[in-house]
């Protein structure tokens, strides 16, 4: 994988037209909205999203531009996976794979907090898999992926459920 250059402040990395799949610019936007919910493997998605001319601009984050720094973040989420695997490998049940991977996320992450250690951190490596692959820190939405990335890799339906907190 390559670096992706900035064009006028976006990262792109792709632009899909909804006209060759014959739906809505609404109905892109909720493709892609799923298709983020459901892959938190691509951590690098710009959480921006941009419509323009019936045509989805995909961007990547800007931390993630740098193809170097995301190969060192594959290899540390391949490292976290190896790690869980070893964790749970006495789980047999569906159930008990699910609680295994709960208890080791739990134990590798610790809340991402800013220096006064009650506002969430707002780093982009915090909501997503990279703030426990990295940095064993996150907020509720890396936890949520790192969980759900564990438990599809492991045979374990998972879903996200977004919302919306207000502090």
């Amino acid at each position: 994988s390559a670096d992706v250059e900035e064009v006028d402040d976006l990262y792109i990395i792709e632009e899909i037209s909804a006209w060759e799949y014959n739906i809505t610019d609404d109905e892109i936007m909720s493709v892609w909205a799923v298709f983020c919910l459901e892959n938190p493997r691509y951590y690098w998605l710009s959480n921006s999203v941009i419509v323009r001319d019936n045509t989805l601009v995909l961007c990547i984050d800007e931390a993630y531009a740098n193809a170097a720094y995301r190969k060192t973040c594959d290899e540390a989420v391949d490292t976290l996976i190896e790690n869980c695997s070893t964790a749970i490998s006495a789980c047999e049940t569906e159930i008990d794979i699910a609680r295994g991977i709960h208890d080791y996320v739990l134990e590798q992450l610790v809340y991402a907090y800013e220096s006064d250690g009650t506002t969430p951190k707002d780093d982009i490596w915090a909501h997503n898999i990279i703030g426990c692959a990295q940095y064993n820190s996150g907020v509720c939405e890396a936890y949520a992926k790192t969980y759900q990335m564990l438990c599809l890799l492991n045979g374990v339906d998972c879903i996200i459920v977004a919302g919306n907190v207000r502090y």
